[in-house]
């Protein structure tokens, strides 16, 4: 009896293992357990993620970028408004953070079981990409 045990102990821990270090490549297989499919929407999210975390530094730096002209410039006024603008834009991207996770953990409620994780992470990776997206645009303007 011990050995049944001990058998699937070791079966649940290196597919639990396998499904944490599936490649993206092999994400686009139709053929997924559910863990790997929740492994995957998780990859996606951190990917979603990242991304926003890159376009929001490019954000700042842009602003800080200007601010620095108008400082060599010294147009005092514009220095202060950039300030502010970099301000507003920091209290709004953690306000959106905190929209987006109330979404996510909302769309969570709809879905119990082994499923959850994968709508969760990929309501945030699909929320995070539109972000970048409407930033990029903001970016882009800009320039």
């Amino acid at each position: 009896m011990r050995i049944y045990f001990l058998i699937i102990t070791v079966l649940v821990i290196t597919s639990s293992l396998l499904a944490q270090g599936i490649d993206s490549n092999d994400c686009k297989r139709s053929d997924l357990s559910q863990s790997e499919m929740n492994s995957c929407a998780k990859q996606k999210s951190e990917q979603a993620d990242k991304n926003l975390q890159e376009m929001l530094q490019e954000l700042i730096t842009k602003i800080r970028d200007w601010k620095d002209q108008a400082e060599k410039l010294q147009d005092w006024q514009s220095v202060k408004e950039f300030e502010l603008e970099e301000k507003a834009f920091l209290e709004s991207q953690r306000r959106w953070i905190d929209y987006r996770d109330a979404e996510c953990k909302f769309i969570g409620l709809f879905y119990g079981g082994s499923e959850r994780p994968m709508y969760v992470y990929s309501k945030r990776a699909e929320l995070s990409s539109e972000r970048v997206k409407g930033l990029m645009q903001l970016l882009n303007r800009s320039e």
